[in-house]
């Protein structure tokens, strides 16, 4: 189950200016007390909270979740039946109540509101949920194929792909799990971004470089070997085999000097590699051919701000911007040269421009919290 408190979090960022200040005010009290696990004394400011504002889904399902923690089943199912009877689109709700059907060992019903769920707002946290379920009911073989299909024909998230494939791997179905890898590949998802979760630390294909060619070729998810290698090459970076990776890139780019889809990669690998100095020719090299690709810049700028170039970083990165004004990389990065340079007024204005645009890894925002920390301390705030 996810984290009582990161749940109750997350529920409270919606509506969280509904009805009026003092049913937030209680809720906000209540969410405290869930920090101390004092349930009891949180489900008496959820239900004073209700009171105000009879129509707030954030204090149902929190009070909810609450009365799931203490054992309270009945009490817990009551509040969020509220939930999906007042908003029926609420995901959370349906959620909760897979959650709680699953401790109630009703590993069916648990499932169907996992797929409710997922059906309005696809997560990881419920696809994971939703697959215990399955294994507790000891159908595992349903259960891959039907989170298996539901991603495929959802592809909403590399993120979901690239989890649901280290799980496959661990469980050893290397066709769902190879599947998984390739479709997240080509919703972009970056090896960059989804390595450094540390579920993927310690897994590892079981299959040699050759066979897995054939494998993928005999299952028609690619048409060439190249691709074949291509894929393989990513996998390994997803799963921090730096070595393994840059090995079959340079080969492929040996072949073929003129695939900058490769060569890029290639570049990514040494990245990750911290191989700081090779990046940044391969990206000098992309930028001759690319010159309107922001990806590259950005990737040039972090490059530079490893090795030091902070002038350099700062170029690389304000011309990405320019080239695409949401990239929400750029300006953290942008952000993290200017704090560097003592440019504070500079730091803070790409730190919010970052936050706002979104899609920072949880690394990064802690970053971000360390530098303005260390900010306020020297100023004496």
């Amino acid at each position: 189950m996810r984290s009582l408190i990161c749940l109750i979090t997350f529920l409270s960022g919606i509506n969280l200016f509904a009805a009026n200040l003092s049913s937030s005010a209680l809720e906000e009290e209540a969410r405290l007390a869930v920090e101390i696990q004092n349930y009891n004394r949180a489900i008496q400011l959820f239900s004073k909270s209700i009171s105000v504002d009879p129509d707030r889904l954030t204090a149902y399902t929190g009070r909810g979740a609450c009365y799931l923690e203490l054992g309270k089943y009945d009490s817990a199912k009551t509040d969020f039946i509220k939930v999906i009877t007042l908003d029926p689109q609420n995901s959370d709700g349906y959620y909760l109540l897979g959650t709680l059907e699953r401790k109630s060992r009703n590993y069916g019903i648990s499932i169907d509101y996992y797929k409710k769920s997922i059906d309005i707002s696809p997560k990881w946290d419920t696809y994971l949920a939703c697959w215990q379920s399955y294994s507790l009911w000891n159908k595992k073989e349903d259960g891959i194929k039907c989170i298996d299909s539901t991603i495929s024909a959802k592809k909403t998230d590399p993120k979901i792909s690239f989890n649901f494939a280290v799980l496959m791997l661990r469980q050893e179905k290397y066709k769902e799990a190879i599947g998984q890898f390739i479709l997240g590949i080509d919703m972009g998802g970056s090896s960059y971004q989804y390595h450094v979760n540390k579920d993927y630390k310690y897994v590892d294909i079981k299959l040699h470089d050759s066979d897995f060619v054939n494998f993928v070729i005999k299952n028609s998810m690619v048409n060439t070997t190249r691709d074949a290698h291509y894929y393989l090459a990513r996998i390994y970076s997803l799963l921090d085999n730096q070595e393994k990776a840059i090995d079959i890139l340079t080969e492929l780019h040996k072949k073929d000097p003129k695939d900058l889809i490769v060569f890029q990669d290639l570049g990514y690998s040494y990245l990750l590699d911290k191989k700081y100095k090779k990046a940044k020719a391969i990206f000098t090299s992309c930028i001759d051919e690319l010159q309107k690709n922001d990806n590259v810049y950005c990737n040039r700028g972090i490059s530079n701000l490893e090795t030091g170039d902070l002038n350099l970083a700062l170029d690389d990165f304000t011309y990405a911007i320019g080239l695409k004004s949401n990239n929400g990389w750029a300006y953290f990065y942008r952000g993290i040269v200017n704090a560097r340079m003592n440019n504070m007024q500079g730091a803070y204005s790409d730190f919010h421009a970052a936050k706002q645009l979104g899609g920072l890894l949880p690394s990064q925002e802690k970053d971000i919290t360390t530098i303005l920390q260390k900010d306020f301390a020297k100023n004496g705030w």
